[in-house]
């Protein structure tokens, strides 16, 4: 009787520690993605609005795309190209810093904050010599 005992408690054992085991080894939660590779990607602009006015795109002759690339989990290059039938391309980019927003989206930060990421589609606000400028960027 006693050996039978004995081969309980090691089965009893067994089957908790392989219990144990089996549950340590099974994948974790899915590791939330980087405020980066949330954002990277390529967008089509599809609005810009400047002084009340707010121009659809892409129009016949008119359009923009902007190109995000991770420098690292919280920094990115912001590339645009802007095209106007008979002038020349304008074209730049710019590192941001991203942040969380407090709306759970994520803000981009060059010397202010100057754009916020939802819902797959870049908000850039800022201000030149011809007033305030929205654009509105959706992702590809």
């Amino acid at each position: 009787m006693k050996t039978y005992h004995s081969f309980n408690r090691f089965f009893a054992y067994a089957i908790v520690f392989s219990m144990l085991f089996l549950y340590s080894c099974k994948d974790k939660e899915s590791v939330e993605p980087s405020m980066a590779d949330e954002v990277t990607g390529n967008y089509n602009v599809s609005s810009i609005s400047q002084g009340g006015l707010v121009v659809t795109l892409p129009m016949e002759g008119l359009s923009g795309e902007y190109s995000v690339s991770k420098i690292n989990d919280s920094k990115v290059k912001v590339s645009y190209v802007l095209k106007s039938k008979g002038y020349p391309d304008e074209v730049g980019s710019e590192d941001a810093t991203l942040t969380k927003a407090s709306n759970g989206g994520i803000d981009f930060h060059t010397t202010e904050k100057v754009g916020n990421f939802a819902n797959n589609t870049i908000t850039f606000e800022f201000t030149d010599e011809n007033g305030d400028i929205t654009i509105v960027a959706k992702k590809k």
